[in-house]
């Protein structure tokens, strides 16, 4: 058995190794973040999807984001640009490059004060 089990018969949790925070295989090529916008939304989605390195087009989810990081995401993203991020902008392109574009165009949006 690759893991171990508690008297129980539960799986040892604590027993087990720390998750690799590398980025997984995608369908997708690795792009590089492309500016500061990019690379600082790229180095919170690291920080929150404990991955190192993603690329501006992996989908989010597919690196293992769900509802609850997709929402820390926007509100770390809201606060670091002061800019107004819906939540179903971000599920419409859940990538760097997708919330990076929401950041540039920031003029058509609400600013957050």
């Amino acid at each position: 058995m690759p893991y171990r089990l508690q008297p129980t018969g539960k799986i040892d949790r604590r027993a087990l190794p720390e998750p690799a925070a590398v980025r997984p295989p995608l369908d997708v090529s690795y792009v590089t973040p492309r500016g500061a916008v990019e690379e600082s939304v790229a180095k919170l989605c690291s920080q929150i999807l404990n991955i190192s390195v993603i690329g501006v087009h992996d989908n989010l989810f597919d690196l293992g984001g769900n509802s609850l990081s997709a929402m820390q995401i926007v509100a770390q993203v809201m606060k670091t640009f002061r800019v107004n991020v819906p939540l179903p902008s971000f599920y419409e392109s859940p990538t760097i490059a997708g919330l990076s574009a929401i950041v540039a165009n920031s003029d058509e949006l609400c600013r957050t004060t």
